[in-house]
């Protein structure tokens, strides 16, 4: 910390993410419109202080998709100065999010496919996630509850 911030910290104000609750619940993330993006827990903005300083509301905003408690206190720290090669790396992997959502959307909606097909699909593509292939359910689930109104 510069001698210039010990003189003069910058102002706390109250998250503009999860309120001050210093926890994000669902009815914030959907607010946010986060659902298919963050779970429930601590708030990552804050960083469970319900407080932040002046300095990140004017560097990051408050819906910054890849600010999240999955980033080590290194990667938070570049991502907030603004480490560019972090954020392509981050904006990369909030792509393939959207490409995924899309896929369960496409695969569900007009292909027709059960949640065990769309499952068994994205094991094949991505053999990381077959361990966890309960999360890869429910999270289906989630995607196909917050699109079934576009397709009735």
């Amino acid at each position: 910390m510069s001698l210039l911030h010990r003189l003069f910290p910058s102002k706390k104000l109250v998250c503009p993410r999860c309120l001050g609750k210093k926890q994000l619940d669902w009815d914030i993330i959907r607010k946010l419109d986060m659902e298919l993006r963050w779970e429930p827990g601590k708030c990552a903005y804050c960083n469970g202080d319900g407080e932040v300083s002046i300095d990140i509301i004017r560097k990051l905003p408050v819906k910054t998709p890849y600010l999240t408690t999955s980033l080590s206190v290194n990667e938070r720290n570049k991502l907030i100065n603004g480490d560019i090669e972090l954020i392509q790396k981050l904006q990369m992997n909030d792509y393939f999010i959207e490409l995924t959502i899309k896929q369960i959307v496409y695969l569900h909606f007009e292909v027709h496919l059960n949640i065990d097909q769309i499952a068994g699909f994205l094991v094949l593509s991505n053999d990381k996630i077959k361990n966890n292939i309960e999360n890869v359910h429910h999270y289906i689930n989630r995607v196909i509850e917050k699109n079934k109104y576009n397709y009735q």
